[in-house]
């Protein structure tokens, strides 16, 4: 009984509550680990979203056929085409803040790095005409990157394939 008594005499009311916060503080990182691993997951379904979309799908196969095609011969409806693939790329590279540089390059190499092949005289050209200079930069600077990577690994979309 007197180390029961002893134990209650040493008892302090700052460690109990500093305990407590140690706790609560632990709980709270814990949370917030969670809620960042939310939002990532919710980038990624975001992206492939943006991926699968019908109509993203299709304008992405008239700009994949337009790569080595001047874009003075481009017809009305693929520069709508042109356009809407640069919107949605650049939609998606800025979800790499969630998403990570890596793992977008990673995962979408292919995609940018034609697309931004086939579109960066589109893109240039929008630009001077809106005169806003910074338009679709993130697009440029993923697209580029992408298409390094894939002449660097030897898929080079500038090489026509012959059967």
């Amino acid at each position: 009984m007197t180390e029961y008594i002893y134990v209650l005499s040493t008892f302090d009311w700052s460690t109990f509550w500093s305990a407590v916060s140690a706790i609560f503080t632990a709980i709270t990182s814990i949370a917030i680990i969670f809620a960042i691993m939310q939002i990532r997951f919710d980038a990624w379904l975001r992206a492939q979203e943006i991926f699968v979309e019908d109509n993203f799908r299709n304008a992405r196969a008239t700009v994949f056929s337009l790569i080595n095609k001047p874009m003075k011969e481009w017809s009305s409806d693929e520069k709508k085409a042109a356009m809407k693939v640069c919107q949605k790329m650049d939609e998606l590279v800025h979800l790499s803040p969630y998403l990570s540089k890596r793992r977008i390059l990673e995962n979408w190499d292919d995609p940018l790095g034609k697309s931004w092949l086939a579109l960066e005289p589109f893109v240039k050209k929008e630009r001077e005409d809106c005169n806003w200079p910074d338009k679709w930069k993130e697009f440029e600077k993923y697209g580029s990157k992408a298409l390094q990577k894939l002449i660097k690994l030897g898929r080079d979309p500038r090489i026509l394939k012959k059967n």
